[in-house]
């Protein structure tokens, strides 16, 4: 990542130019969330020249790297997460994918009031989890998703994390303006 010269800066992640290249930001050395004490992670960013053949994540999960291996079906790479993602492999839709070491892997794909994402324009997304293994997604103030009882487990470790990944013989980066976490400090 580095910080790309704008007001106020972003960091910006890019993926080099060969098919599957990722750039990833994450909490490596912090994982410091758990879902029973109802972490909530609030994320402005922008890819700012092409969006298409692309994917991202922007959530928690419980390693750095790719959390979901394939979109479409779903499987996992990661073991507890949940992170909201678009991969132009599947579709072109953002969805909401959790999975936990217990509950399988689930997907719920946002509403169409926030299904459009566009080149240059900066998003801001909303992830919020529970101790009922549940996890909520909003874009830009709108509720877009909801998956209840597969999310991570209570007990996992979770940082906050942003993935990037080109789906093409093409750099592709991704502008994250900010990042902010916060949950309670005891838990549930």
């Amino acid at each position: 990542a580095r910080l790309a010269n704008i007001l106020g800066g972003v960091i910006q992640g890019a993926t080099g130019a060969v098919d599957g290249q990722t750039s990833t930001l994450f909490g490596t050395s912090n994982e410091i969330f758990v879902t029973n004490a109802r972490p909530v992670l609030l994320c402005r960013a922008r890819m700012p020249s092409v969006v298409t053949t692309s994917k991202f994540e922007i959530g928690f999960g419980d390693a750095a790297g790719q959390m979901v291996n394939v979109k479409a079906t779903p499987t996992s790479t990661g073991t507890d997460y949940a992170v909201i993602i678009r991969d132009t492999n599947d579709d072109t839709t953002i969805s909401l994918i959790v999975d936990g070491t217990t509950p399988a892997v689930a997907s719920v794909d946002f509403g169409a009031a926030t299904a459009t994402f566009t080149t240059n324009t900066f998003y801001t997304f909303m992830l919020a989890l529970n101790e009922e293994n549940a996890a909520y997604a909003w874009m830009d103030g709108v509720f877009a998703a909801a998956q209840r009882g597969n999310g991570p487990d209570d007990a996992i470790t979770l940082a906050p994390t942003v993935t990037l990944v080109t789906r093409a013989a093409a750099n592709r980066t991704f502008d994250v303006d900010y990042i902010k976490v916060v949950c309670n400090r005891t838990v549930f």
